[in-house]
């Protein structure tokens, strides 16, 4: 068998940029008690130029801080952070939180494709009986799977 044409063989994806939450100054006197979290803050996940063919996708959110201490949808604060006795909750549009490390499937998605948005929520939340303010920062690793 000979191929007169080269064949290319690509993997369908959409782009992602980036994103920051801007969880702004908050008043440790908002916390009631280790479980209880501030307002939170909508942020959202872009799919962008996601090709047709897709049907189905799932994302997955992995804290690169953790506790085992603390709930499945809470992420520990970074080392640097100063504040203590707080992490930052993921929740989902409906304010339902998020467990981390596991996929989630995206149920707005087509499969025509196109530009979709993740809406999401992040929450900084009491896990220690005190809390003592200052930068509470983290970061997480968005990862999706395509069918």
């Amino acid at each position: 068998m000979n191929l007169t044409q080269k064949i290319t063989v690509t993997q369908p994806t959409c782009t992602t940029p980036d994103v920051t939450a801007p969880m702004g100054t908050q008043k440790t006197s908002g916390f009631r008690g280790v479980g209880t979290s501030l307002p939170p803050v909508p942020f959202v996940i872009k799919l962008n130029n996601c090709p047709a063919g897709i049907n189905t996708v799932k994302y997955r959110l992995v804290p690169n801080f953790s506790d085992p201490n603390n709930p499945p949808s809470v992420a520990a604060l970074s080392a640097a952070s100063t504040a203590k006795g707080v992490g930052v909750q993921i929740l989902n549009n409906l304010n339902t939180p998020l467990t981390l490390g596991i996929d989630h499937v995206f149920k707005d998605y087509s499969a025509a494709g196109g530009n979709f948005s993740i809406p999401l929520k992040a929450a900084y939340y009491q896990t220690g009986s005190t809390v003592k303010g200052g930068s509470a920062n983290t970061s997480l690793d968005f990862t999706m799977t395509y069918e």
